[in-house]
């Protein structure tokens, strides 16, 4: 089984907003995930009902991040998307779906503490003719990683991600694909998002394009931002 971790984050800081009690925060939830992947690895596998792997992730969730109220918690519903379900799809009570060996799936959770959200992202599949579109999908990451920081333009760190990301080919049962990004892919963060200065937000600004922009993001810089 491939995992492609994505631990990349950024953190949006606003003036006098960034506590030492906040970088606590972050602490206690890097530790969590940290710790919960090797669990992931040891029960995700094909057979799997989706549900019952969501329900297992979230209880480690809950356990790792010391879950108190509304204080600490998860961060949302657990995501896993298979194939061509692009993202936030969650099952429900009755939904049977079975996670199956020939299965791309991108899992989705979060952690939150006073309403400060993090969440993590990875890609999980056991069929290794997937293998050159999950290192697309890391080398494009990184390239991301390395061209973000302080006065970048979104849209120039977007067009560095679509450029690694579209040099990859897949080649499926003889037939060759090229490696695409959609023009509506737009994520605020694309790999990993946290808002330490704002409580209980899930999707806010700034929105970082996955591909070269022509919108609003070629306008907008990175201001303050950490990468781990």
């Amino acid at each position: 089984m491939r995992f492609i971790d994505k631990f990349d984050i950024m953190v949006r800081q606003t003036e006098n907003v960034v506590s030492k009690i906040c970088h606590l925060f972050l602490l206690t939830q890097f530790s969590a995930y940290i710790l919960l992947f090797p669990i992931a690895q040891s029960f995700i596998q094909p057979g799997i009902k989706l549900i019952d792997m969501c329900e297992r992730l979230e209880e480690t969730n809950r356990s790792l991040v010391q879950e108190h109220g509304l204080e600490r918690g998860i961060g949302f519903p657990t995501g896993c998307s298979i194939n061509h379900v692009a993202a936030h799809y969650t099952p429900n009570c009755g939904d049977d779906t079975v996670l199956q060996y020939d299965d791309v799936m991108k899992v989705d959770f979060g952690t939150q503490i006073d309403g400060r959200i993090i969440d993590c992202a990875w890609t999980v599949s056991f069929n290794p003719r997937y293998d050159p579109l999950l290192e697309a999908v890391k080398e494009a990451t990184e390239a991301g990683i390395k061209a973000a920081g302080i006065d970048v333009r979104l849209c120039d760190v977007g067009e560095s991600v679509q450029e690694v990301m579209e040099s990859y080919e897949v080649e499926l049962d003889g037939k060759v694909y090229p490696v695409k990004v959609s023009d509506s892919d737009v994520v605020g963060l694309a790999w990993i998002r946290t808002n330490v200065d704002l409580h209980y937000p899930v999707h806010t600004q700034p929105q970082w394009p996955f591909h070269r922009s022509v919108s609003d993001s070629c306008r907008k810089v990175c201001t303050h931002c950490q990468i781990g």
